[in-house]
């Protein structure tokens, strides 16, 4: 967490955005890609969540269409990665 004007305060994690009509998390970073079964994923750190074991997850590539910003920014940096076709 972000930390405050006073030392020791911090704040709190952001909450998901609505983004048409559903709760969405706000992608940190792309952190990795693969394909699973024919089907590209992406290994994306969230935003928000409190849990370690939720900061950080495999999504399906259609997770991540409100941030196409970031997988280019990935695939700049990685250009021998999976990614779609």
């Amino acid at each position: 967490p972000a930390k405050g004007l006073y030392p020791g305060k911090t704040h709190p994690p952001p909450e998901p955005v609505n983004v048409q009509d559903h709760l969405e998390w706000e992608v940190i970073r792309i952190l990795d890609a693969r394909l699973r079964k024919g089907k590209l994923q992406y290994l994306v750190k969230w935003a928000g969540h409190l849990s370690d074991k939720d900061r950080i997850s495999w999504e399906p590539a259609s997770h991540l269409r409100n941030s196409p910003d970031l997988v280019q920014e990935f695939h700049s940096a990685y250009p021998h990665k999976p990614r779609q076709s």
